[in-house]
């Protein structure tokens, strides 16, 4: 049974190379060939789609560049009537227009764009972060919702202990002019070394009392009853 087997493979074998020989592919051979044209079809076919996505990308820097020109350009000249239309831009999903835009408006007038900026501070860009806490500290302190939105988000950023420290130190800044609605919300801030002597400043600004903790006690439990409930 196997010597037959054998001589059947070699009887193939032999009829396949024979209809190579006269230019005719065995059956086995058609699927292969199919293959191998759809191979070369998708290979022609991911090099136009390299070329065309380089060529996009290369198009799309020209325009990011060409816009962020543009706002630069009005920022030079103050020129508030571009101040609509740039501020779009606060929520480009491009860095270098988000940024732009946030130094234009800081430039005019940041107030009509408040609710817009508030997003900025949480970006996924440590620039454009650091640019929207330092912006949002020099807004004026008026009366209005998103005034009092500005106050928490500065007070959130300070208490934040993963955020980054110059981000932290912006929103004390910020905070110089504005008193939070609840000053015990900075107490926790208290017990870092870094940050504890600029909070216990604004607290004295903000309560009008002066505390000094005792041997041995934190400034924070010092600080604490001095606040009572609310700050």
């Amino acid at each position: 049974m196997e010597a037959c087997a054998c001589s059947r493979r070699a009887v193939r074998h032999a009829r396949d190379q024979l209809r190579l020989e006269q230019g005719n592919a065995p059956s086995y051979a058609k699927p292969l060939l199919a293959l191998s044209a759809l191979l070369v079809i998708g290979l022609a076919a991911y090099g136009l789609w390299q070329t065309s996505s380089a060529e996009h990308a290369t198009q799309t820097s020209k325009q990011v560049q060409a816009q962020e020109a543009a706002i630069y350009s009005a920022l030079d000249a103050r020129d508030a009537s571009q101040a609509s239309r740039i501020s779009e831009h606060l929520a480009s999903p491009e860095e270098s227009l988000r940024l732009a835009a946030l130094r234009f408006v800081a430039t005019v007038d940041p107030e009509p764009y408040l609710a817009r900026l508030l997003p900025l501070v949480d970006d996924e860009s440590k620039r454009v972060r650091a640019a929207a806490v330092q912006l949002l500290g020099r807004v004026k302190p008026s009366e209005g919702a998103a005034q009092g939105e500005v106050t928490d988000k500065l007070v959130a950023v300070l208490v934040d202990e993963e955020r980054e420290l110059a981000e932290r130190v912006l929103a004390v800044s910020g905070l110089k002019q504005r008193k939070p609605r609840d000053l015990r919300a900075l107490l926790p801030v208290l017990d870092e070394a870094r940050l504890s002597g600029q909070v216990a400043a604004l607290l004295t600004k903000w309560s009008g009392k002066s505390v000094t903790a005792a041997e041995g006690e934190s400034l924070r439990a010092a600080w604490e009853p001095e606040l009572g409930a609310n700050g």
